[in-house]
């Protein structure tokens, strides 16, 4: 087999990278457009404590992947506030859906603004088999499912659009987010990432008439101004910028020192860390027939042999039709490229620290 020098790793497109931090980080518990959301919830577990003193160390997903056993104990984890959703976070759970009735001089919008003003094409998503193709079509008589729809589900579907929206347009990810784990104020989360409280409003669509935020609330803080999360470091000037590469969901973060000494918090100069996914290839041995016709780039033949090795091929008609063809070819004996993700460790951002005159 090759030398490690020659297993390389492959980069990974923007996207697909993006594609590989959502999922891990959790968005897929967003309601959806397109998906049902009866009996949905956020799939979160995190990584359990084996230590003496019972702290989280690192709080990182397992969606996202942990480091292997033997290296944990170099990590240290940064002691967030309970209300950020590291210790004692429920797992969000929707209230399942109740029946409607549609009744004479009913629409879809009318139905959803009478229903918490759910989207209406979260209605028709859950009803299409019901309603058919046309969503401006509906019978009185009809039964539908309506999604209880409050500020919980509100903050997961605003996140989820705000992120398709995002990658859509192939801009930068600029901000970080959280579920609540406890009933929370606004200002009290403003003032803990040193934002403003009306960009955090408006960037979450909050109702001003209700600044208390319910548990499981989603929160996204943006991320462009930087934060300050010390007194110290906000007389300083000294920010801390996270990466905008990938939106960065906060309990998935640890903090370091810069000598990795310690048990650290969110201040200048420890370095926050992340698990990031990294492309890897192999080459593997492996035999195959000539009549496969494997890619040079994919493939490195050692010999051919004059061993037959026929393969059966499933031929698709223009009609619809399937038959089945058979190709002669020798063995061929070689390596093959395998590529798979891991996960490493890797700076979640940096500090912007002011010149001194």
């Amino acid at each position: 087999m090759d030398s490690k020098e020659d297993q390389e790793r492959t980069p990974i497109s923007r996207r697909n990278f993006l594609k590989g931090v959502v999922a891990a980080a959790g968005l897929a518990g967003l309601v959806r457009k397109d998906s049902s959301i009866e009996g949905e919830k956020e799939k979160r577990s995190v990584a359990q404590p084996s230590h003496p003193d019972e702290q989280l160390r690192p709080g990182v997903d397992s969606e996202v992947g942990l480091p292997p056993v033997e290296q944990q104990d170099q990590y240290t984890s940064l002691e967030l506030p309970p209300w950020l959703g590291v210790e004692g976070l429920p797992e969000y759970m929707p209230v399942g859906p109740t029946e409607y009735i549609v009744q004479p001089g009913d629409s879809l919008w009318k139905i959803a603004q009478e229903h918490g003003g759910i989207p209406w094409q979260i209605i028709y998503s859950m009803n299409r088999g019901e309603i058919g193709e046309d969503p401006e079509y509906i019978e009185p008589g009809m039964k539908l499912l309506i999604q209880h729809w409050g500020p919980v589900e509100q903050s997961r579907y605003l996140a989820q659009e705000k992120m398709e929206a995002t990658l859509e347009k192939g801009e930068p990810l600029s901000w970080v987010f959280f579920d609540l784990g406890r009933e929370m104020d606004v200002e009290a989360i403003a003032e803990y990432f040193g934002v403003e409280v009306q960009r955090l409003v408006e960037f979450n669509e909050i109702d001003k008439s209700n600044s208390v935020l319910p548990p499981g609330y989603h929160v996204m803080v943006p991320s462009d101004q930087g934060f300050a999360f010390t007194e110290e470091d906000r007389q300083a000037g000294r920010r801390w910028y996270p990466l905008q590469e990938v939106s960065i969901r906060m309990d998935s973060i640890w903090w370091e020192s810069p000598l990795g000494q310690g048990r650290v918090g969110p201040w200048w100069p420890n370095e926050a860390k992340i698990m990031v996914p990294v492309g890897r290839e192999y080459w593997l041995k492996a035999t195959w027939s000539t009549a496969n016709n494997c890619p040079e780039d994919e493939c490195r033949v050692d010999i051919v042999t004059d061993i037959p090795a026929p393969v059966t091929f499933t031929i698709k008609e223009k009609d619809g039709s399937e038959r089945e063809e058979v190709r002669e070819g020798f063995l061929v004996r070689g390596w093959k490229k395998i590529t798979h993700t891991e996960f490493e460790p890797a700076l979640a951002g940096e500090w912007s620290v002011p010149q001194k005159a």
